[in-house]
């Protein structure tokens, strides 16, 4: 049985594809979607890009936790991310979330422990609700009407913490309906096509498309661990100790999904629930930093010096049992 857990937020870098096999729509890939037509990363693709990153750092402690084959179930297992936040082109850099998607972000981390998340904003028939003031942005070809609901800063300030974005003055939330109308029109799509060898030009039949997430595109999901005692009692590792050492090990960025050869599919995870954070002042008109992250220099020092402490710890691990 998994004893513990922790929230797991992935934000795209560059444009991403983790796509189905069957098209829809006009498109030959299109992105992985829910019942409800949300856009979502399955676990088993989350599961092999975390295993990857892990594996280049120390392959030993990932067959251990990720499972070596038929032989060792995996201490670690992952939930589909859903959709956390979606990146918008208005007048200046926003990004689109849901009353529902904040509610299932919040179950979820209250049922793996956490009591920080700041209180879900109220239900209302304005088209969207924003920290700022209440009137209009223009979201890429439509018009919204927005209405001011301080308790979205709190939201802000949290969600910023987990992805690394500046968010202040930049979160409008709708209705899960329009969300979801509004990612699988902003979607990116590209064409492809496959050349013969010989005489390099198109092969017949071999003219697609294949649909994208955008750059800051956010997910959330959870993470589950079990105690290594079950399967190797020489470890000596709790299940606590198996997500710290995750987290450590994804410090710097990871490959994700099909477009890691042509420029794309880079992401960057984050395990856990920050403190309660103070709001930040909102002023849509300022410079945009979104890609700024929020972290300090003194936390990213930290993270780097807990990612090295692990890789040490698992080199004398190595060494001992080579004894």
């Amino acid at each position: 049985m998994f004893s513990t857990g922790s929230m797991f937020f992935l934000r795209t870098l560059t444009h991403t594809r983790v796509g189905s096999a069957a098209g829809e729509d006009g498109l030959d890939l299109p992105l992985c979607r829910d019942a409800q037509g949300q856009t979502y990363l399955p676990f088993s693709a989350v599961r092999g890009a975390v295993r990857q990153q892990v594996q280049e750092r120390q392959e030993e402690w990932a067959q251990r936790s990720f499972g070596e084959g038929g032989h060792r179930s995996s201490l670690l297992s992952f939930t589909d991310q859903k959709l956390l936040l979606w990146p918008a082109a208005a007048d200046f850099r926003c990004w689109l979330t849901s009353r529902e998607a904040l509610s299932e972000v919040r179950r979820m981390a209250e049922k793996l422990g956490a009591d920080s998340l700041p209180p879900l904003p109220s239900s209302t028939a304005s088209e969207a609700l924003v920290s700022g003031a209440s009137g209009k942005w223009v979201v890429g070809e439509e018009t919204l009407r927005v209405t001011c609901a301080p308790e979205i800063a709190a939201w802000e300030a949290w969600l910023g913490a987990c992805c690394g974005l500046q968010l202040a003055g930049k979160v409008a939330v709708v209705s899960a309906a329009r969300l979801q109308i509004f990612s699988s029109r902003t979607s990116q799509i590209a064409s492809r096509l496959r050349l013969q060898e010989e005489s390099r030009t198109a092969a017949k039949g071999a003219f697609w498309y294949e649909e994208y997430l955008p750059e800051d595109t956010v997910f959330a999901g959870g993470v589950l661990a079990m105690e290594p005692c079950l399967y190797d009692a020489q470890t000596g590792e709790t299940a606590a100790q198996l997500l710290e050492y995750l987290g450590a090990a994804l410090v710097e960025p990871m490959p994700i999904g099909a477009a890691t050869s042509r420029g794309g599919g880079m992401a960057q995870g984050t395990l856990g629930v920050p403190a309660a954070q103070q709001p930040r002042g909102t002023n849509p008109s300022a410079k945009d930093s979104s890609a700024e992250p929020v972290q300090s220099g003194a936390s990213q020092k930290e993270a780097a010096a807990k990612s090295d402490a692990w890789q040490r710890k698992q080199k004398q691990k190595q060494k001992h049992k080579k004894k």
